[in-house]
């Protein structure tokens, strides 16, 4: 659990459909910089595009909310 972006443990985790987590914040910020830069949105762990919905992880995955607390 933790952040490629910011390289810590997950704060307000979010899980994208590749089932990477990250940090809300961290992710909101990735989706500004790509949409500057490339136009396009891609997780920033696999480059899977385009990325989809991020849930809460709590919402997706109730085991892995559970173990990250």
């Amino acid at each position: 659990f933790v952040c490629v972006v910011c390289r810590d443990l997950v704060d307000d985790a979010h899980v994208l459909p590749c089932s990477h987590v990250f940090c809300r914040h961290c992710l909101q910020q990735w989706l500004v910089r790509a949409a500057k830069t490339s136009g396009e949105a891609n997780c920033p762990s696999c480059r899977t595009q385009p990325i989809g919905c991020a849930q809460p992880l709590a919402e997706a995955n109730h085991l892995a909310a559970r173990i990250l607390g």
